[in-house]
């Protein structure tokens, strides 16, 4: 994805896709304040008529260690068409992450996975799910959605003016 010029990573070694972008891009939502229902309605919204992919962090390998971050995918994703890559760190090339990539994930299953993760606090995964235009990234403390559709960001704005997390508005970060 690209906004402002500017390709959008998703990469451990990395800021989050929600803290390369401006605050007309990105919008986040805390788990205070995040209900199943505020979930499902948010998440339903962002969504619909989408053909989504997730891209995990399946297991990191330093030097001649490994750790494995399984978190159980099968569990929430019919994974049938899934390709790994192997990133090495930017900074430290001694560190590799291996890299889950799959194709064509049920909005449904996003939203259950979101439940999941957040009202019922499970352990959580380094992963996001995306498309050309939208990147969710969603763990057990919030749930951010990136866009190259301001239209979309204000939108939830708007429709969740007093529940979306307003702290790192007009904060960048290093």
């Amino acid at each position: 994805m690209i906004i402002n010029n500017k390709e959008i990573v998703f990469r451990p070694d990395t800021p989050i896709p929600y803290f390369q972008v401006t605050d007309d891009y990105r919008i986040r939502f805390g788990y205070e304040k995040l209900t199943t229902s505020l979930i499902r309605k948010v998440l339903s919204l962002v969504l619909q008529d989408r053909t989504m992919h997730l891209c995990v962090c399946y297991r990191t390998i330093e030097d001649r260690h490994s750790r494995d971050n399984r978190p159980k995918l099968g569990k929430y994703f019919n994974i049938t068409n899934w390709k790994e890559d192997i990133m090495i760190d930017n900074e430290d090339t001694s560190i590799k992450y291996q890299m889950v990539n799959v194709k064509n994930i049920l909005i449904e299953s996003i939203i259950k996975y979101a439940i999941e993760m957040i009202i019922h606090e499970k352990p959580e995964a380094f992963i996001h799910f995306y498309d050309d235009t939208v990147d969710i990234y969603i763990t057990n403390d919030v749930i951010d959605i990136v866009s190259t559709d301001k239209q979309l960001i204000e939108i939830l704005k708007n429709d969740y003016e007093k529940v979306y997390d307003r702290y790192w508005v007009g904060k960048e970060f290093e």
